[in-house]
């Protein structure tokens, strides 16, 4: 059976040149595939009347001014059946304000508290594994 080699943005696909019988190619599975650099696009949403939507559409990483209370936390356009993630990088203004992350699961059950030195920045990740249904938070740096 003939075989195709197909490289695309550096990647190298393999695929038969029989009818398919797998999954069509926007699912194609890649086996040993090394990256050299990857790049994430970034958003930089703002807390609007206390509620903060981060957009999956938009990026996985995300640039949030802390200047307001969340009283509203809101994750929208999450992979269906997917595992995903993103980030947000929460720069402080001198003043402590408080974050409800609605049904966000945090270790031993405590969301962290963020900083309020003014410039500074927390970095908090969350990821789902079933499509947004359930996502996991934590804190992965504090006060840099």
């Amino acid at each position: 059976m003939a075989r195709i080699l197909l490289v695309l943005m550096g990647l190298l696909f393999a695929g038969s040149a029989a009818a398919q019988s797998g999954p069509p190619a926007s699912q194609a599975v890649l086996s040993y595939t090394a990256l050299k650099a990857v790049s994430e696009t970034v958003s930089s949403p703002a807390i609007i009347s206390g509620t903060l939507t981060i957009d999956l559409s938009a990026g996985t990483v995300f640039n949030v001014a802390s200047n307001a209370n969340i009283t509203t936390f809101t994750i929208s356009n999450a992979a269906s059946g997917q595992a995903s993630a993103f980030t947000l990088f929460m720069t402080a203004n001198g003043t402590a304000y408080t974050q409800s992350w609605g049904s966000v699961k945090w270790s031993n059950g405590i969301a962290p508290t963020l900083t309020a030195t003014s410039g500074k920045v927390d970095v908090v990740t969350f990821v789902t594994n079933d499509g947004g249904t359930t996502w996991f938070g934590f804190l992965a740096g504090r006060n840099f």
